[in-house]
């Protein structure tokens, strides 16, 4: 196992990596009319409501699961890579060790990774590769393959990640930024058009929902919402992440590691 044949399994999971944000993209594209508007008889207000909620494909979620897979599997290809000069005794149970806690991490880390050099072993005390660790991410990558063995990755239906600000908002915003753009290093700053993670209930999802409100004055205010594939896998990641954002987090992250423990795969 080689350095290189690390990164070609990186590279292969950042393919799929691109496959899922394709997939999700199409899919998005065939579900853009599920958004519907209504007004308050008593108020005039004007509600905005789920008139249906998309079913994600099942390839979807098979797609982010190759992903996670690859990912992780880079990892594993890597603690090979770091012990093949010491011999083949060495790699018989060689992987890269991602713990639940720190307990027993150095015990762990010893067995795992044979033979290798005490400064490629301070490196992955350093990573910290175990939950609430440095590594946390590897923790939770860990865990998003052990599901992906036994069944889907848990994707929920299309969920709201952002909405166009309403004219309210965008008064509070014009006030602020007029203050904050006095200050010559921050002057091309200029005032969003939309808010990330649109602060409606998002699980579960269901139809009728609202997703937004606005006062009879704004009625004739078109707002947009932005939808995303999100992840439902509340005892490893944040209910309702966006799936695609996530698994580009857990690649950066690996990617660091890879890079991180470059030298231990390719000096002799």
């Amino acid at each position: 196992m080689s350095y290189r044949d690390v990164w070609a399994k990186y590279d292969r999971a950042e393919k799929h990596i691109k496959d899922f944000r394709s997939a999700v993209a199409a899919f998005g594209d065939a579900n853009r009319d599920h958004v519907g508007k209504k007004t308050n008889e008593e108020t005039g207000d004007l509600i905005y409501y789920l008139k249906s909620v998309p079913v994600i494909p099942v390839e979807i979620s098979l797609i982010l699961g190759d992903a996670i897979h690859n990912l992780h599997s880079s990892l594993d290809y890597l603690a090979h890579a770091i012990v093949r000069p010491v011999g083949a005794r060495a790699i018989k149970d060689t992987k890269f060790p991602i713990r639940d806690t720190s307990d027993g991490f150095d015990a762990a880390l010893q067995g795992c990774i044979q033979g290798a050099r005490d400064y490629c072993l301070q490196i992955f005390r350093r990573i910290q590769p175990y939950q609430r660790g440095n590594g946390h991410a590897l923790w939770q990558l860990h865990k998003l393959d052990i599901i992906d063995k036994h069944r889907l990755p848990l994707t929920a239906s299309y969920s709201p990640m952002a909405r166009t600000i309403t004219p309210e908002e965008r008064k509070k915003l014009d006030t602020v930024f007029s203050r904050v753009t006095q200050n010559p290093t921050l002057k091309s700053l200029s005032v969003p058009h939309q808010i990330i993670g649109a602060s409606v209930p998002t699980f579960p999802m269901h139809e009728g929902q609202i997703l937004a409100s606005l006062p009879a004055a704004d009625a004739q205010h078109q707002m947009g919402f932005s939808f995303g594939v999100a992840l439902n896998e509340p005892a490893i990641a944040q209910v309702g992440v966006d799936a695609i954002s996530f698994a580009s987090y857990l690649s950066g992250e690996v990617r660091m590691v890879i890079n991180d423990l470059g030298a231990c795969a390719t000096l002799p």
